[in-house]
């Protein structure tokens, strides 16, 4: 009896850590230059056109971030974008941008970052405006992490936090928006990183539950045994 009492908790632990999300940071270093995608057992990342590969971009005001080796090597250019599928629902805690520039230091207009997330998230923008303003039409909040965005040679870096609000999502797209209608390379940026927290209702319980769970499946066993 014993051990099948032991088997009974044990197998239940096991199915209740399966169905728990991780949390992690992906970097720009991850998505390693000459590859067309990259995949693990938590997330997989990949980039169109179908031909492009990820291409890392040199540093620049001290920041650095990962691109499409296309139009605007190592930067997501128009027509361009770089995708994340996770493997369990994630909720976005922050993602990092840069060479996300105001009008004035390349000749183009204010620079837009289009972000799509599924299931069920409409598609956001994020705008330079200034040297350390934006606009983000998504939730949460834009803050500038380099206060150069009309500076040329600048990083124009920008943090998104909680991006999505409460909500956990299963892919994320990174492109880039037309500012003018016209060229090809009016709006271009790189992808620097985004960290991840599971859903709230999926976050690993803390040791004590564990333990409750344990002794509540092994009362659960006994009252059973009893009754029989």
């Amino acid at each position: 009896m014993k051990k099948r009492v032991l088997l009974a908790v044990s197998s239940a632990l096991v199915l209740l850590f399966a169905g728990l999300a991780n949390a992690y940071t992906i970097n720009y270093t991850q998505l390693t230059s000459g590859q067309h995608s990259v995949a693990n057992s938590d997330w997989s990342a990949s980039v169109l056109p179908a031909n492009s590969v990820f291409e890392v971009k040199t540093a620049q005001g001290g920041y650095q971030g990962v691109g499409v080796r296309s139009n605007t090597c190592g930067e997501i250019d128009i027509g361009e974008s770089i995708t994340f599928n996770f493997t369990a629902l994630q909720h976005i805690d922050y993602f990092i941008l840069t060479l996300l520039f105001t009008q004035g230091p390349y000749g183009d207009p204010n620079e837009i970052a289009g972000i799509t997330a599924s299931p069920g998230i409409f598609p956001y923008t994020l705008t330079a405006t200034g040297a350390s303003s934006s606009s983000w039409t998504g939730q949460g909040s834009a803050t500038s992490l380099s206060n150069d965005a009309n500076q040329k040679g600048g990083a124009a870096a920008w943090k998104v936090t909680n991006p999505f609000g409460s909500n956990s999502i299963s892919s994320l797209t990174f492109t880039a928006i037309h500012s003018d209608g016209g060229r090809n390379n009016d709006s271009d940026y790189a992808f620097n990183s985004l960290a991840t927290s599971p859903p709230t209702s999926t976050q690993v319980p803390e040791p004590a539950t564990m333990i409750l769970l344990g002794f509540g499946l092994i009362g659960l066993a006994g009252v059973r045994r009893i009754r029989k």
